[in-house]
């Protein structure tokens, strides 16, 4: 069931939407891919491929890709952000002309910025432990 929608360009729509088995609300990403190249589609596959692999509390979660309407409508859903993203926030306040207290961008610099960052670092270090591990297992068989 949909209850708003949003046009983010001639070809691309997001609803929101209401799971009918549970009553959950999500996002449904439509876009229009019959005008687009093999090489856009290419890149919104990819798009899709990196979304599904990030798992962090301050990134949309990705939920399902599919195909409609004769594989011409690449739909994506994705959790549902109910105060909208951070350009609909500027927005507002540019509306209300007030400016945004600075500890407020603070914490958004540090959200989008800084604790990616440190899951990325803490991704890097696992897997160096790993590969030293290896390292180390392979220099002891060679003795």
């Amino acid at each position: 069931m949909c209850s708003q929608k949003f046009h983010l360009a001639p070809d691309c729509v997001v609803l929101k939407v209401e799971r009918k088995s549970d009553k959950k609300i999500y996002a449904l990403k439509r876009v229009n891919i019959s005008k687009m190249s093999k090489r856009e589609v290419q890149d919104a596959v990819n798009e899709i491929r990196i979304l599904a692999s990030v798992r962090h509390p301050h990134i949309v979660s990705f939920l399902q890709a599919f195909l409609d309407k004769g594989d011409t409508e690449l739909c994506i859903i994705m959790e549902y952000c109910g105060c909208g993203d951070l350009a609909q926030k500027v927005d507002r306040y540019k509306k209300r002309k007030q400016q945004v207290d600075e500890r407020v961008i603070w914490a958004y610099l540090i959200q989008v910025t800084l604790l990616p960052l440190s899951d990325v670092i803490d991704n890097l270090v696992q897997r160096l432990d790993v590969l030293v591990a290896c390292f180390l297992v392979l220099t002891q068989l060679l003795v």
